[in-house]
């Protein structure tokens, strides 16, 4: 029933009253998706795609890495060089390792081991013996310089030499190899003292 003089009150509508608050969540959607997307609307700004994994660098010691671990140098004195063969030197009873080069002066040397003969002191650097044979010299230098420490062969006279001070250069020695022991003692034997060489 309508009372004369005033409009007959409207219902608002259900359909307007829910679509208006829908439509306005859809635009903050669509604002919130816009500002996540780069500046052309595709990828995102780094240039990634969404989703797709981030790029790293390859992990230690894999097959990419191009790092490696440092090695440690082996231990000085604690490979012998190829050829060379290990004697000891028996002088007044007491054992001195050393070792022989591989020359064929050394080699021949080597090969008739072992051999006894007694040494006499030369100018207080050297013990000298003859030995009951003599060795080539094939190949040889015509002099040398030893070192101190070093065993040799004097090819004029046929000797075997330890030289255990600094005899400097002279023809016709032949340096055999050397003592890896201190064999400064030897210095201090007398004269006719037995010297022994064998294979160790």
């Amino acid at each position: 029933m309508t009372l004369p003089g005033r409009p007959p009150l409207r219902r608002p509508h259900l359909a307007s009253s829910i679509l208006a608050p829908l439509a306005l969540l859809v635009l903050v959607a669509a604002a919130a998706c816009s500002a996540a997307a780069g500046p052309d609307g595709g990828a995102p700004a780094d240039g990634a795609a969404p989703g797709s994994p981030t790029p790293s660098s390859p992990a230690p010691g894999s097959a990419g890495s191009t790092s490696s671990a440092p090695t440690s140098p082996p231990p000085s004195g604690s490979v012998r060089s190829p050829g060379v063969t290990a004697v000891r030197v028996v002088v007044g009873g007491t054992a001195f390792a050393a070792e022989l080069d591989d020359t064929p002066t050394a080699r021949d040397l080597a090969g008739r081991l072992p051999v006894t003969l007694r040494v006499d002191d030369l100018g207080g650097v050297e013990k000298t013996g003859r030995l009951p044979f003599a060795l080539t010299t094939a190949g040889a230098p015509r002099g040398s310089d030893p070192d101190v420490g070093a065993l040799g062969y004097y090819a004029p006279g046929e000797d075997l030499v330890l030289y255990h001070g600094d005899v400097g250069y002279h023809p016709g020695i032949v340096v055999l190899g050397r003592f890896t022991t201190d064999i400064t003692a030897v210095g201090d034997l007398p004269d006719g003292t037995e010297v022994t060489v064998e294979r160790a």
